[in-house]
């Protein structure tokens, strides 16, 4: 089932869900007794735990997979003979179409609560300070990426 609205920027329940699945179903293959089964009961009552604890699980990591990836950047490079060449129009990249869902993410991440998501650690912000202090300087040439 799919929504109109995504919940990316929040933590991540789904996790705890699998968590609790993935114990139940030790308990259930360790004691079937206790929970009333049979051995082949036991074996498929734990093996749809497994499934839904694996489904929950992928949910999970699919939000963490999200808030971890507003902080990267990821990395383009183009070489000088693939770049267009135009007179009348500018090469900005490759880009993307934008939908709803963007601009929903976009609004997402900018509440105060949210924040967090998106601003850069003390070292990346160290680092970029320290890169442009050091610009031009003969140890530039060095650092050169």
């Amino acid at each position: 089932m799919t929504y109109p609205l995504e919940a990316l920027l929040r933590p991540a329940y789904e996790l705890r869900a699998a968590a609790v699945s993935i114990a139940c179903a030790t308990l259930v293959m360790n004691f079937p007794n206790a929970f009333l089964m049979t051995g082949d009961m036991a074996e498929a009552a734990a093996g749809l735990l497994a499934v839904h604890a694996a489904w929950r699980g992928a949910q999970g990591l699919r939000i963490l997979r999200y808030r971890r990836n507003l902080r990267r950047l990821k990395r383009y490079t183009l070489t000088p003979e693939a770049i267009p060449y135009s007179t009348e129009k500018l090469f900005l990249g490759m880009g993307f179409r934008w939908d709803q869902r963007h601009t929903q993410r976009l609004n997402d991440a900018h509440l105060p609560e949210n924040r967090r998501y998106c601003e850069t650690g003390r070292l990346n912000g160290w680092v970029r300070m320290l890169e442009v202090n050091l610009e031009r300087t003969p140890f530039a040439r060095f650092s050169a990426i």
